[in-house]
């Protein structure tokens, strides 16, 4: 890793914000939506929605599709209340990830095996999110929503945020599935 004044370089940052959006996009198409499991997070919304929709559009509505639609309220939100700096390292890292769950092809990495799809997508999002995080950057979605809502409930902190929101997605995906 090269530094420059003692930080990364950004091109740096940005090769690991897309490289581990790459990840994350495998790990959704090709375990979670492939194996019929939600992951949390807008990603999580987005299988559940496609699933939903199914009967009205063949093949249901795209996960990139509803990911991108989701974030763009979202990122003007958190532009008005925290500046354009909030969300410039999110917009690149919510644009690439929309761009990987569109453009990646669809691979069922673990068969019909839930126990296989739960660690392979877990492992491989993780360490996506990982290099996105890493980068100094996330993907918009319930990471951006949680630092919104902790701006006004600062007694929470982000990641108790993220966990409710996110044990509230996969619950309804439960449901759901």
């Amino acid at each position: 890793m090269k530094l420059v004044n003692g930080k990364r370089s950004q091109l740096l940052e940005y090769l690991m914000i897309i490289a581990g959006t790459g990840l994350m996009a495998l790990a959704i198409n090709s375990v979670f939506d492939a194996s019929g499991m939600v992951t949390g997070g807008f990603s999580g919304i987005a299988i559940i929605i496609k699933a939903g929709s199914q009967g009205i559009i063949d093949g249901g509505i795209p996960i990139w599709v509803t990911n991108m639609g989701l974030n763009i309220p979202l990122f003007l939100i958190g532009w008005k209340i925290n500046g354009f700096s909030f969300v410039k390292k999110a917009l690149i890292g919510e644009i690439a990830l929309s761009t990987w769950l569109a453009i990646e092809p669809v691979w069922n990495l673990a068969g019909n095996d839930l126990l296989l799809a739960a660690l392979y997508g877990g492992v491989i999002q993780g360490v996506g999110i990982g290099l996105v995080f890493l980068g100094g950057g996330t993907t918009g979605g319930t990471d951006m929503m949680a630092a919104i809502i902790q701006k006004y409930l600062q007694q929470y902190s982000i990641a108790q945020i993220m966990q409710v929101i996110d044990a509230g997605v996969v619950l309804v995906g439960m449901y759901v599935f």
